[in-house]
């Protein structure tokens, strides 16, 4: 990640839950929308903001509205600029059914976002589970939810996992350093 980009910002206290991602099934936006429901009758302040387009993005547009979640969800469509659309953001949740190393998980935790993510593929190797952010399983829309309400509860919590996962990028994800090692390694 070009840490230059995605400088450190933290959660935005009365910001938007985002998802970043490509509208299609592998990446379960209707586990997301059906978790949204019971993340604002705890809280009806929630707002969801998804950014990315795909084949499922009709279905799921109907999906939100027979929920009825239209107050709460907005899709974005394409997002030409990911890191302002990641500074007004208050977590981030990526519910996956499979992935491999997300890069939009790693442009969250740099910007200083604490995550909501499955428990698939690369997932658990860049999110530290209670760390940087919270693991659930997959296509699990009751878990989902009660994670990310333990977020929105606790904000002071969001904010040290959003801080640990801007550590753990540029301790391990940061491209200046990445090329420093592999320029080192041809060195040698």
């Amino acid at each position: 990640i070009d840490l230059t980009r995605f400088a450190y910002q933290g959660p935005s206290d009365d910001g938007p839950i985002v998802t970043v991602a490509r509208l299609s099934l592998e990446k379960d936006i209707a586990t997301l929308l059906q978790a949204a429901r019971h993340v604002i009758a705890a809280f009806p302040q929630a707002r969801f903001e998804i950014a990315g387009d795909g084949p499922c993005r009709g279905e799921l547009e109907l999906l939100a509205k027979e929920l009825p979640l239209t107050d709460h969800v907005t899709f974005r469509g394409e997002v030409a600029d990911i890191p302002t659309l990641l500074t007004r953001a208050r977590l981030f949740v990526l519910p996956s059914l499979s992935e491999g190393i997300s890069l939009t998980l790693l442009e969250a935790m740099a910007r200083g976002l604490p995550i909501v993510t499955t428990q698939v593929g690369g997932n658990p190797e860049l999110v530290e589970a209670g760390a940087t952010g919270l693991l659930v399983p997959a296509h699990d829309p009751a878990a989902l939810a009660q994670a990310i309400n333990s977020i929105l509860a606790d904000p002071a919590h969001g904010r040290a996992m959003g801080l640990a996962g801007r550590r753990r990028v540029e301790n391990c994800f940061d491209i200046r350093k990445m090329m420093a090692q592999y320029e080192s390694l041809y060195a040698r």
